[in-house]
């Protein structure tokens, strides 16, 4: 079964009425402790984000929530470990889209398949991407940007945290959207990247905002466009990719996923549990406070932003080569 195929089922099964699980049925989920198993390193947006709804989740459940970081593979080898748990919803995986999409778009062989092991269960949140340019550069706008570059092509460099990062993904969408040129220079990790475009070694960069501020506010970088739907608050004088190029959107989504064969009334009841949680005014300040815009919402919605991210990623496989060893 291609993963495409997988990914359009995905959708239509979590569409589905929730049949399946009396415990869930009968408000009962869960009766036992559930763990979270992260793929990003402590302090990371994305750990930062579980925890906060984890710590609501535990007094709402009545049941101890832990939250274990268990990096490697860039993701999917928490991925990986709850693939192979047991579906009953007490073992969940905090993916991103580098895991769940990327990866399977365009990496290829991989030790598991995560959109035929893993059932989608919520989209927790996003994290807000900035495109920042050295101040130097005396770029404004995302127009400017892209102005300079078809004027002087491969003049201009941008850095990512390493090849098949969503920081060169992005910028290879925006390339291919209003086809200019930048060279790749890809790093070992997002922060000696930011740091090399404020000092000039490369000129632009897409990053999470919470990374780029300092800089921003250092005056070394200049924030060009925000990659959300909406712009951000901690920089709301900056405008969206998208009043630029309408429709154009880059985030890094948190989302939360179960084993296949999950039953489905325990992925919706968990949906909806997580859903109320990030409604809560405590937690939509702690989650804003640092730069992570709550979401929520159904398996079946989540089925649809992972079908998407998808076929988009695919798209760009004829220009981003990733190694499958």
């Amino acid at each position: 079964m291609t993963q495409r195929r997988q990914i359009l089922q995905w959708a239509a099964a979590a569409a589905l009425p929730a049949f399946g699980s009396t415990q869930a049925q009968n408000g009962a989920f869960p009766a036992k402790p559930v763990r979270i198993l992260v793929g990003n390193t402590a302090g990371s947006g994305a750990d930062v984000a579980v925890r906060i709804v984890a710590r609501q989740l535990q007094d709402d459940w009545r049941q101890p929530v832990a939250v274990e970081n268990r990096t490697g593979a860039g993701g999917l080898v928490a991925a990986e470990a709850v693939a192979r748990s047991e579906p009953d919803g007490l073992t969940l995986a905090l993916s991103q889209e580098g895991a769940i999409t990327i990866a399977p778009a365009l990496q290829g062989r991989l030790t598991f398949d995560p959109i035929k092991e893993l059932a989608p269960v919520v989209h927790l949140a996003d994290s807000d991407y900035v495109l920042v340019a050295n101040a130097a550069t005396g770029w404004r706008s995302l127009g400017e940007m892209i102005a300079a570059a078809k004027k002087r092509p491969g003049a201009y460099s941008y850095a990512s945290a390493g090849v098949g990062s969503l920081h060169h993904l992005a910028f290879e969408l925006l390339k291919a959207e209003r086809d200019f040129y930048f060279v790749h220079i890809p790093y070992r990790g997002g922060s000696q990247a930011v740091a090399d475009v404020a000092s000039g070694q490369a000129q632009a960069m897409w990053v999470s905002v919470t990374a780029a501020l300092p800089h921003i506010q250092s005056g070394r970088l200049r924030a060009l466009a925000i990659g959300g739907a909406q712009r951000a608050p901690l920089l709301p004088g900056v405008p969206t990719a998208g009043e630029t190029i309408p429709g154009f959107r880059v985030t890094s989504w948190f989302s939360l996923f179960a084993p296949a064969r999950t039953p489905a009334a325990v992925l919706e009841q968990i949906a909806r549990d997580a859903s109320a949680t990030l409604r809560q005014p405590a937690v939509l300040e702690a989650l804003r406070k640092q730069g992570i815009t709550p979401v929520g919402g159904t398996p079946a919605q989540l089925a649809q932003l992972v079908r998407r991210d998808f076929e988009r990623y695919s798209r760009l496989s004829d220009r981003v080569k990733l190694a499958s060893d």
